[in-house]
């Protein structure tokens, strides 16, 4: 009876024992082959990265564009692995395509949505097509479109904004992956009646003028003369005669500070990867990705040009473009018309 008591009790615990290693080797399997799979995704968006400050080079062709370290590497793909993990679709959030810029003489050639703005998005979704490859759920990528938040500031008429919203969802129709959350869903996710309540619920949030006051130093440099640009056309000498060019600045900087706060409660971490059109040198907060394959130039301030090459094209300032090597041309795209200039063959 001994003996076969001992007996039972090893065969027990030999079954305990083994099952708990096979189910400690396929936990460890599972988060092996997620931290494999997050890290092949992570590397689809690191060939699409900004690796360097495009600001400044936008409006200094001899800026360095030696790529610069980033940190966060690690934090992003675990980030990232958390989609994974319940095989879900990656979801991520960029925030631009707030309005076309009005410096119609230097910089852009209407008010509305063109061919830099279908490009890009198509550039968009491509990256995302890309990470399917490696991961079938996919990623969705949603674009808040912060038009309203800085419109006073340029001098952008809310009306103007609203058309540029309206305009770039129906230029985007087709591309399955990318949804827009304009000043229209804003307004109804909060239950608001009117467009300044956006920015009411923006400015609710810190920090607060003094703290924001005492951290953000006068625009010089770069800042100043991509700025400046902006201002650089008739009417905006004229809003300049009212207002100084620091004034403006501080305040699209705190409603940008604002913003942010709003953001990552309405879009935690947990539930986004946050992107930015911008240089980012913690990966780990937000994702600098590029809108074109020279991304130098957002496509709200610049035009398409297109080369004879095969899909070759970037998005450079309307000043920039040599009128005796290009045309001004227009493409129908989901029934909007999209200038661009195309190189005289």
């Amino acid at each position: 009876m001994t003996s076969q008591y001992c007996y039972r009790t090893y065969v027990v615990y030999t079954a305990l024992f083994v099952t708990g290693a096979l189910c400690f080797y396929l936990f460890k399997h599972k988060k092996n082959t997620v931290l494999h799979k997050a890290e092949q995704i992570y590397n689809v968006l690191d060939q699409y990265r900004i690796t360097y400050d495009i600001d400044a080079r936008s409006v200094d062709p001899t800026h360095d564009t030696t790529p610069k370290p980033i940190t966060g590497t690690h934090e992003c793909v675990q980030q990232i692995a958390r989609f994974v993990a319940q095989e879900k679709p990656i979801n991520m959030l960029v925030v631009s395509f707030p309005f076309k810029s009005r410096n119609h003489e230097k910089k852009t050639v209407g008010d509305l949505p063109d061919m830099a703005e279908r490009k890009s998005l198509e550039y968009m979704q491509e990256i995302l097509e890309k990470i399917k490859t490696v991961y079938q759920p996919g990623a969705q990528l949603t674009v808040f479109c912060d038009g309203i938040a800085f419109a006073q500031f340029l001098d952008i008429s809310q009306p103007m904004v609203l058309a540029y919203e309206k305009t770039l969802k129906q230029l985007g129709a087709d591309l399955p992956n990318i949804t827009f959350y304009t000043s229209t869903d804003f307004m109804h996710d909060h239950k608001l009646t009117q467009l300044d309540d956006i920015n009411t619920v923006i400015d609710a949030c810190d920090p607060g003028n003094a703290a924001l006051q005492a951290s953000i130093k006068p625009v010089v440099g770069i800042a100043r003369k991509r700025f400046a640009l902006e201002f650089d056309y008739h009417d905006g000498e004229k809003i300049l005669a009212h207002q100084t060019l620091d004034e403006i600045v501080f305040g699209i900087l705190q409603r940008e500070n604002r913003l942010r706060t709003y953001l990552s409660k309405a879009f935690p971490a947990e539930q986004f990867l946050r992107l930015t059109v911008h240089f980012s040198g913690d990966v780990s907060k937000k994702f600098g990705v590029k809108l074109s394959p020279d991304s130098d130039i957002t496509p709200y301030h610049g035009v398409l040009v297109e080369d004879k090459e095969p899909n070759a094209w970037s998005i450079q300032f309307k000043k920039d473009v040599d009128p005796t090597k290009y045309t001004l041309v227009t493409k129908t795209i989901n029934g909007v018309n999209c200038p661009f200039f195309k190189r005289n063959f």
